[in-house]
């Protein structure tokens, strides 16, 4: 995976910067907004494209691998500006979308509107 170097059977806590570069298809721009969670990330592109990256025990990366080093692009949802990744979900936000993973039914989740855009409030 782009950044890490995980030998088997070991745990990895210590973050990694994960290199932009041109020869990666995946991955070649800019990030704009960043979320963590206890064993999940997730980042906005500036073209409004959703990655995530770490356990996903929930489902909470929005695809179907069990854990992941690298960021993986979160697959047919609209270009969003925000997201917010809690220890059992990750929430993505657009001005007037939004797009849910995760163990959401145990959770109450609203959703208001500010000057600056949308906001989850959880």
């Amino acid at each position: 995976m782009p950044g890490h170097n995980k030998p088997p059977g070991k745990k990895l806590f210590t973050p990694k910067r994960i290199e932009k570069t041109g020869d990666n298809q995946d991955f070649n721009e800019d990030v704009i907004y960043v979320s963590t969670g206890p064993s999940h990330c997730g980042f906005i592109t500036s073209s409004g494209d959703v990655y995530t990256f770490g356990k996903n025990d929930y489902l909470q990366l929005g695809h179907t691998s069990n854990f992941t080093l690298g960021p993986m692009k979160v697959p047919s949802i609209p270009p969003m500006k925000q997201i917010e990744c809690g220890e059992l979900h990750t929430v993505a936000l657009s001005e007037s979308e939004r797009s849910t993973h995760g163990a959401m039914q145990a959770l109450k989740i609203h959703y208001a509107r500010s000057l600056n855009g949308a906001h989850a409030i959880l």
